[in-house]
């Protein structure tokens, strides 16, 4: 007879397996996986509320992002598949790794607000094979370097007052800069968001920040967040894996969800936007 330990262990298997057949049959290497938990509750820090309005966050938005690039799915015990992404995060640097049960479920600590997470697919269809395997290349050309945690200290110069923040450090990762810098490689530029809510100063006269180009962003002063590149049309969500809870069981498998399927109002407002 099997032990409790064992029995446990089986079950993740099983229903880590229902998570991963969709994933690896719907997501294509080179595609971004986000990581977002949605909470009902505003930050508690006054500065944090106003500093989100600036990036461009909805009334009503409380959601926390993490971005990684898919990169495949290979055997790396056992016989099972796994999908594996590329990630940078303060504990760990920049890492490839295959998706491990805590990104499809939320445990949280005794008397914190239990979340809802999601893992969801954002696939660029226009992007060709040998595209997708530069983007995979340049990811994994990334790996160990460590995280760049800068910040809102570099972006303060573009919210606060439309202008070039310093140059990036191509020795350091961020979990969102990846992403970008990936498909910035196969020749993709990104739009200058609008910013309805930041002072954004000399943009607002200039209709861009000062020091970038007028109609994108240059990536090496990037000042994008994760939330910007979801919000990209030219992209499309084909795959959202939903949490509920700390059970693999309770996680919910919708294809082709659309953005932000969790709340109809932020995906009214966020749908009269574009990137």
């Amino acid at each position: 007879m099997a032990n409790p330990t064992e029995t446990d262990s089986i079950s993740e298997r099983k229903y880590l397996r229902r998570l991963y057949e969709p994933f690896m049959d719907t997501a294509i290497p080179g595609d971004i996986a986000f990581f977002i938990t949605n909470s009902c509750k505003p930050p508690p820090s006054l500065k944090t509320r106003i500093y989100r309005r600036w990036l461009g966050f909805e009334p009503g938005d409380y959601s926390a992002w993490h971005t990684s690039v898919y990169v495949g799915a290979k055997k790396s015990s056992g016989d099972q598949e796994r999908p594996y992404i590329v990630h940078a995060t303060e504990k760990n640097n920049t890492t490839e790794e295959h998706l491990r049960p805590s990104f499809f479920s939320f445990k949280p600590k005794e008397g914190k607000e239990l979340l809802q997470c999601r893992t969801e697919i954002l696939h660029f269809p226009e992007i060709s094979t040998a595209q997708r395997k530069k983007i995979v290349e340049y990811c994994r050309s990334q790996v160990g370097k460590p995280f760049d945690g800068d910040g809102w200290q570099l972006d303060f110069a573009t919210y606060g007052f439309g202008i070039r923040c310093r140059e990036r450090n191509s020795d350091r990762v961020s979990c969102h800069g990846l992403a970008f810098n990936a498909y910035g490689l196969i020749g993709l530029l990104f739009p200058h968001p609008r910013l309805r809510y930041a002072p954004y100063l000399l943009g607002r006269i200039i209709g861009h920040p000062l020091g970038h180009p007028a109609d994108h962003v240059d990536l090496r002063y990037n000042y994008l967040r994760d939330h910007h590149l979801y919000g990209d049309k030219r992209g499309e969500i084909s795959l959202a894996l939903v949490g509920n809870g700390s059970k693999l069981e309770n996680v919910e498998v919708k294809l082709n969800p659309g953005r932000y399927s969790w709340d109809t109002a932020l995906h009214a407002a966020y749908g009269s936007l574009a990137l």
